[in-house]
């Protein structure tokens, strides 16, 4: 397995040519890897540990009360079928 690909997101404050080859390579990464690293995104550390908690406390609970928040219900709910 290859490296974890980085998308470098101060692109998106630059011109148009700079965002679209950062749109490039995000679409190489989630289409290649299915994920990305990301940096440069200016989200204050507090913030992403708030995060990661409440992550935490969500994977924690049992299964019956997750599986409330399923994305096929929205899924379904959405798209009407």
């Amino acid at each position: 397995m290859g490296d974890i690909p980085l998308i470098d997101l101060r692109h998106l404050s630059k011109d148009d040519l700079e965002r679209r080859k950062m749109a490039c390579q995000m679409k190489k990464a989630f289409t290649s890897a299915g994920f990305a690293g990301v940096f440069n995104h200016n989200i204050t550390d507090s913030a992403i540990e708030k995060i990661w908690n409440t992550m935490d406390n969500f994977f924690a609970l049992p299964i019956d009360i997750k599986e409330k928040y399923s994305v096929s219900i929205y899924i379904h709910a959405v798209l009407d079928y």
